[in-house]
């Protein structure tokens, strides 16, 4: 009997270290993003509730870009200083919101993983364009790397990753950038 159950429990534990992580869709976040030979830091707010994002990125020549979009409305507000000029325009974004986490449902475990100094699960997808890995600590995202079959990579390490709803002041636009 003693040994059913501690076989029983054994199972279980293999069978959950191998579900994949439910990471919130709603967010706010500070990465390291690495497109080729171009690094940017930046920070990204999620609102998956009220379908809105916004993130800056701050590249390695200090010039800076911030996003803000609200799918609701199909509205999109570009802005920052490039070379020392500031700049913003107001665009129609027709896409539709999406939660950038759902394909980790589909994923499959890769093993163990480290970022800095965590550790923790890998968790893989590949398709027909490309392969996308999550090192997740728990349900805390450490890095994420997409490969294209083009050779195309991009690396997301989170420096910082808070789940929930970001304050309303985040999606904010300048006043300058709303054409009416």
């Amino acid at each position: 009997m003693k040994a059913t159950v501690v076989l029983a429990l054994a199972a279980l534990g293999v069978v959950l270290a191998q579900t994949p992580p439910t990471i919130s869709p709603s967010f706010t976040a500070q990465t390291v993003a690495t497109f080729g030979n171009r690094t940017h830091v930046g920070q990204e707010y999620v609102d998956a509730q009220n379908q809105r994002y916004a993130f800056t990125h701050t590249f390695q020549n200090n010039n800076v870009e911030a996003f803000v979009g609200f799918t609701q409305n199909h509205t999109a507000y570009n802005f920052g200083t490039f070379n020392g000029t500031q700049h913003c325009q107001e665009q129609r974004d027709p896409r539709p919101f999406f939660n950038e986490w759902e394909w980790v449902a589909k994923a499959t475990s890769s093993g163990s993983c480290t970022v800095g100094s965590t550790t923790g699960q890998g968790w893989t997808l590949a398709d027909q364009q490309g392969k996308i890995s999550l090192c997740a600590n728990g349900n805390i995202p450490l890095q994420v790397t997409f490969s294209g079959q083009d050779g195309h990579t991009e690396v997301t390490t989170y420096a910082s990753f808070t789940a929930g709803v970001p304050t309303p002041d985040k999606f904010s636009v300048p006043s300058q950038c709303r054409h009416h």
